[in-house]
């Protein structure tokens, strides 16, 4: 008895085997790239290290965006948010050095209606 020969090739496994290194190459690449919101910090001569462990940051972007946590937010939204966190709680304030002098002011006018002590303006240091 004689097998009979097969008319194409089956690719399904081939198929198989390319979903399972996409999933892996997906999986991957949001480990790899954490922070994606690009900003490019003002330089500064006379600045200190940050010392303590942040667990709030809020960041301005040179378009005016605000976000939280890396979380796009609104104005009413971080006054919210502000008004939750203890007054003793860290926070930094990143922004764009091309971002809108107006839009930093209002965040620092939110941080001291809301009288948070310990904020940190993160710069670059070179």
């Amino acid at each position: 008895m004689r097998l009979k020969r097969p008319d194409g090739i089956n690719i399904i496994p081939f198929i198989d085997i390319m979903l399972v290194l996409l999933t892996i190459v997906l999986t991957v690449s949001t480990l790899i790239v954490p922070n994606t919101i690009q900003l490019e910090l003002p330089q500064a001569s006379q600045s200190t290290a940050l010392s303590e462990n942040v667990s709030h940051e809020i960041l301005i972007t040179h378009e005016g965006g605000l976000f939280y946590h890396n979380q796009s937010i609104t104005m009413d939204e971080l006054k919210s948010h502000l008004q939750m966190l203890p007054k003793d709680d860290p926070i930094v304030v990143k922004a764009d050095k091309q971002s809108p002098f107006d839009a930093f002011i209002q965040v620092v006018d939110l941080l001291k209606m809301f009288h948070h002590s310990r904020v940190n303006i993160l710069v670059r240091h070179d």
